[in-house]
């Protein structure tokens, strides 16, 4: 995977002509998937001069996987699985460079209707200020916005410190428990999760989804 292999490093029992002897292969193999797509075979790359140049190419043919990949995931949403059709929405909704408000904003959207619950808050993290803010939401009675609510918390706190290990926080959870009472008062949910948001092992802000229905 992700390697140039020289032809003369395979068990070919023909003898190898000087052209085969600068020919290559790329192996086009998914390592979600765990399959091969096919082979690439490069002839003679004269130009390949340099180890950056060689850099560069093995970049582009990586990133050929990767749209092959994306196409076969593709595939497979329109036969079946309804989870890859979250996946293959987030995917076509973050193309381009966004602002990581506007990402948020189609995450937790698409989030939002695909669990089909009753609220969704974004929670800011802001290690600066040691502070947590609802900077968004999207909410079914304008009695649970949240929006604006502000609360300090150290790093040594016990939810900043599992959330940075990206791990989902369920109500089973005594943080997440007391947590819950800020966006639910005395209900208690059908569902209450946190989902850390991290980028580059940075702590970007904690995905809320609460319901109090049963039917959620």
């Amino acid at each position: 995977f992700n390697s140039l292999i020289p032809l003369s490093e395979l068990n070919i029992k023909k003898e190898l002509s000087p052209a085969d002897q600068h020919t290559y292969l790329y192996p086009i193999v998914s390592p979600h998937a765990k399959q091969i797509y096919g082979i690439v075979l490069i002839t003679n790359p004269k130009l390949l001069n340099t180890p950056e140049r060689r850099k560069i190419f093995l970049f582009i043919l990586n990133y050929m996987t990767k749209i092959i990949e994306e196409s076969d995931l593709t595939s497979q949403v329109q036969e079946k699985d309804h989870r890859l059709k979250l996946l293959s929405k987030l995917s076509n909704s973050l193309k381009g460079i966004l602002k990581a408000e506007k990402a948020v904003e189609i995450v937790i959207k698409e989030i939002y209707n695909f669990l089909k619950i009753e609220d969704i808050y974004f929670i800011r993290w802001i290690p600066q200020e040691k502070r947590l803010e609802v900077n968004q939401e999207i909410v079914a009675d304008t009695k649970h916005s949240l929006k604006g609510f502000s609360h300090i918390a150290s790093n040594k706190n016990p939810l900043i410190k599992l959330l940075y290990k990206n791990q989902l926080l369920t109500y089973k959870n005594k943080n997440v428990r007391r947590l819950s009472k800020v966006f639910l008062g005395k209900e208690t949910p059908s569902i209450f999760f946190l989902i850390p948001v991290l980028i580059r092992s940075e702590l970007l802000g904690i995905i809320a989804c609460s319901s109090t229905s049963p039917f959620t």
